[in-house]
């Protein structure tokens, strides 16, 4: 006789958890499911509205043009970025990569490929837009200065510009 007693205590106690789940999860009291968050891919090309800002569009030239050295966020060519990358192109200055290739083929890299981004601002010696243009139109992107063009190098100044917290 305990042992029924027992066993209708946890099932009473069972029943009560369950509708204090249900209780304190609205979704669940619904009968909805939760809906996981999609988890952020460093490597998704970014999509580009119809009539995109200077800031979006420079978003796009920076994916295809800064990214892989600059790193998803701008932080630099860190093992932790390099790290989502294939095996293969892990290693930036491995053979067949940046190592030992003819020059029209690839470009010197730096060990250290600096943050281009940061809540700090990672561009301190810059102090007006035209400055970092002028720097970037005649430094990057590396394997050829100077071929983005004016408008994609505003866009990509507006970018790191506001991306580095500057005044506008």
């Amino acid at each position: 006789m305990r042992i029924i007693q027992a066993l209708l205590c946890l099932l009473v106690i069972a029943g009560l958890l369950a509708i204090a789940i249900l209780l304190t999860n609205p979704a669940w009291a619904a009968g909805s499911v939760p809906v996981p968050t999609p988890t952020y891919d460093p490597l998704a090309t970014p999509v580009l509205p119809e009539n995109p800002s200077p800031k979006e569009l420079g978003a796009t030239i920076y994916y295809h043009h800064c990214m892989p050295c600059h790193g998803d966020q701008g932080q630099g060519l860190t093992d932790t970025f390099r790290g989502v990358w294939e095996e293969e192109h892990q290693n930036c200055w491995g053979r067949g990569c940046h190592a030992g290739r003819p020059k029209d083929e690839g470009f010197y890299i730096p060990t250290v490929v600096p943050a281009v981004m940061a809540a700090g601002d990672a561009l301190p010696g810059y102090y007006t837009p035209q400055q970092l243009f002028d720097y970037l139109e005649t430094t990057h992107p590396p394997q050829e200065p100077g071929r983005l063009g004016d408008e994609d190098t505003w866009a990509l100044v507006a970018l790191l510009w506001e991306g580095n917290g500057k005044p506008a």
